[in-house]
């Protein structure tokens, strides 16, 4: 009787394999990555929509907030539901935006927007034209001597590359921001702090309170919506899943 075969797998072989995998795989998860992004995208102005027509049926404070206590909406941030209603207020303008976007959060297509928004209604209002900028080169008048130095010379002062914040106001900054990296400067502080929660969640045996204070949350509650949202989980069943 003949011994079993055996099978010989080279290293490299097995490591070219779990490649080709991992490729296609990623590249699945790309599709469907954009695909959700797409769907997300094209939520925004239906919720709009109800949520502005909402504000219309139930006008009182403490009526809307009834009826909100018992809607969908209310898993929403709070942020995220003021962004809405002023979305669904210049519908006509946030449509052309949100086809050419790749932002799928509210308050982020907010603010993008509203930097954009004209002077009225009317989108091709003239009146109140928004001041000149400051140009980027001298114009060969002096500064009066207790004047701070013009933009442009503090702008000459820094490394090339550098673009200094304090050139831009706090709704250009954050448009700026957005548009670079899909998020607001507020939301990327929240995942700063949620990931220095995750670490001392699993690592340090303090209390979730304490840890919801040290990262910044304020309160208890807010770090538990801050992890529903970007972790599908609260700080509790973090821990129980990942403490050392």
């Amino acid at each position: 009787m003949s011994e079993p075969r055996q099978t010989t797998w080279v290293a490299g072989e097995i490591t070219g394999l779990d490649d080709e995998r991992s490729i296609r795989e990623g590249e699945t998860a790309v599709e469907r990555y954009h695909n959700s992004r797409d769907e997300a995208r094209a939520q925004i102005m239906p919720m709009a929509r109800g949520l502005l027509a909402a504000k219309r049926k139930y006008p009182a404070t403490q009526e809307f907030g009834n009826w909100l206590d018992t809607s969908r909406y209310a898993r929403l941030e709070k942020d995220d539901r003021a962004a809405l209603i002023k979305i669904g207020e210049h519908e006509e303008f946030a449509l052309k935006f949100i086809r050419t976007t790749s932002l799928i959060s509210p308050e982020t297509i907010w603010d993008a927007i509203k930097e954009r928004l004209p002077t009225s209604d009317d989108p091709n209002s003239t009146s109140n034209p928004p001041p000149a900028p400051e140009p980027l080169v001298s114009t060969g008048e002096s500064a009066p001597p207790s004047a701070p130095p013009p933009a442009t010379q503090q702008r000459q002062q820094l490394p090339p590359g550098v673009e200094p914040a304090v050139l831009y106001g706090p709704g250009s900054f954050s448009r700026h921001y957005a548009e670079a990296t899909g998020q607001t400067p507020a939301r990327a502080i929240e995942r700063l702090r949620v990931e220095a929660a995750r670490r001392l969640l699993s690592e340090s045996r303090l209390p979730v309170k304490r840890i919801a204070q040290r990262c910044g949350f304020g309160s208890e509650e807010t770090m538990r919506r801050s992890f529903l949202r970007l972790l599908a989980t609260t700080p509790r069943d973090y821990r129980a899943r990942f403490s050392t």
